[in-house]
């Protein structure tokens, strides 16, 4: 669900790392469709 995805987003800014980066680790561990770059 959205909220799920939003806060490892910001886990994931929090440690440096920047949204594409980011991601890369969602879709590795979710699959490609699990989220869409705007």
């Amino acid at each position: 669900n959205k909220t799920h995805f939003r806060h490892i987003l910001l886990y994931y800014f929090r440690k440096g790392k920047n949204a594409s980066q980011a991601h890369k680790k969602l879709c590795a561990v979710y699959g490609n469709e699990a989220l869409k770059e705007r």
